[in-house]
């Protein structure tokens, strides 16, 4: 009897391709470059284990248990090399008991199980608050400042990264015109004074230092983000010089 093709991909599918020795992040495959060519090649990185052993001299080998059930999905683990090694060896096994690795097994699946269902909690979540670009976006800003290419809090797709937005050069002037004009826009206000001062101005307290010494003429008396002194008194010291 020998583990069947769809054992291995129970196996492989609930283990999410990972050893399932704890904190060990060994994935399914190892990329390597040929020495010679220079081309990349790959090579298994995972191996199954037999919790019980098939073999008398094997370690947890055990005459009661079920000879059906030594290659079933129940009875293997899925682990890295590292691990895997130790964990079948006739000696090195003797230090791993069955229950003990079939907690391993069971804690490993259901830590990945609930990182699945906190990933669709959260996009979920992430959907309700960021693809109602009509509802939010649009009606409550975008439209009121007459964009015209159709602005998105879905800059890559509603499955990767909501919440990015991605708005085109000429619309994204007219949120630097409402930010000059202080939040407001024709005749009614869309942001708060201060949001629109803050967009136009360091948020940075210029107690924090800076990374360099460039200026950047941007607006008149704003620190750029890698400059602790005001353009203005560059530009004077340069024109002293």
């Amino acid at each position: 009897m020998a583990v069947t093709e769809k054992t291995i991909k129970v196996l492989w599918a609930r283990a999410r391709n990972r050893c399932a020795y704890p904190s060990c992040t060994v994935a399914a495959t190892n990329e390597l470059t040929d020495a010679q060519t220079g081309e990349t090649f790959y090579t298994p990185g995972l191996e199954q284990a037999h919790i019980r052993s098939k073999s008398e001299d094997g370690p947890r080998y055990d005459p009661n248990y079920p000879t059906v059930k030594l290659d079933s999905y129940e009875n293997l683990i899925l682990l890295c090399g590292a691990h895997h090694t130790p964990v079948v060896d006739a000696e090195e096994g003797r230090a791993y008991t069955s229950k003990q690795l079939e907690k391993m097994k069971r804690d490993h699946e259901a830590n990945h199980d609930r990182l699945e269902d906190l990933e669709e909690t959260v996009s979920l979540y992430l959907g309700e608050q960021y693809t109602v670009d009509d509802k939010v976006l649009h009606a409550q800003l975008t439209d009121r400042i007459g964009c015209q290419d159709d602005p998105s809090f879905m800059a890559f797709g509603t499955d990767d990264r909501p919440g990015r937005a991605a708005i085109s050069p000429r619309d994204f002037a007219r949120f630097g015109l409402l930010y000059l004009r202080g939040g407001k826009w024709k005749d009614g206000r869309l942001l708060r004074p201060d949001l629109a001062r803050m967009a136009v101005t360091s948020p940075v307290p210029n107690s924090i230092p800076r990374a360099g010494d460039q200026a950047a003429e941007m607006i008149p008396g704003q620190r750029s983000i890698g400059s602790r002194r005001l353009p203005a008194e560059l530009a004077g010291e340069k024109q002293r010089v």
